[in-house]
């Protein structure tokens, strides 16, 4: 059996012991929770991809070369983006969208609106009126591109406005 002196002593390298056990289950608790994040935001990604898909599908509003079958991304056609139905054929996400709607502006250098176009017209009008951001209202994302128009054989530059709307659930 140890004398008392022994006992304190050995007590004392308990300390950083209980320290160094202290750090380690407080750094494991905080890591875990910085990790674990239940709520994902995809609006974002969604959006960009909606971007992504408008302008570089061949159904969507760039200018599509029929005889090379090249879509060319940077060059738009003005008669796409005046069809309402070439937009909102260009992405389908079903018959009954209520997912994400747009609104595709073109102006020219000078800022005269030369072509408006809105993908899901009735979702993205909905969407704007509701107004709420976050929880239960809506994430609003605009892009600004600088584009070619095609107007017959000649070719204007331009910049196109994308203004999303993504309902949030």
């Amino acid at each position: 059996m140890k004398n008392k002196k022994a006992q304190a002593f050995s007590m004392i390298w308990w300390i950083p012991r209980i320290i160094f056990l202290v750090i380690v289950i407080s750094s494991v608790v905080f890591l875990t929770t910085m990790y674990l994040n239940t709520e994902k935001e995809t609006w974002k990604t969604e959006s960009e991809l909606f971007i992504h898909r408008l302008i570089h599908s061949p159904n969507g509003i760039s200018y599509y070369d029929p005889l090379t079958n090249r879509v060319y991304p940077g060059i738009i056609d003005l008669n796409n983006i005046r069809d309402l139905n070439t937009i909102n054929r260009s992405i389908f996400y079903g018959e009954n969208n209520k997912h994400i709607g747009a609104n595709i502006s073109i102006y020219n250098q000078n800022n005269i609106l030369l072509a408006q176009g809105i993908y899901n017209n009735q979702v993205y009008r909905r969407i704007q009126e509701k107004g709420i951001l976050g929880i239960g209202g809506i994430d609003s994302k605009q892009k600004k591109l600088y584009i070619l128009i095609k107007d017959h054989k000649n070719y204007i530059p331009a910049f196109m406005e994308i203004t999303i709307a993504v309902p949030r659930s």
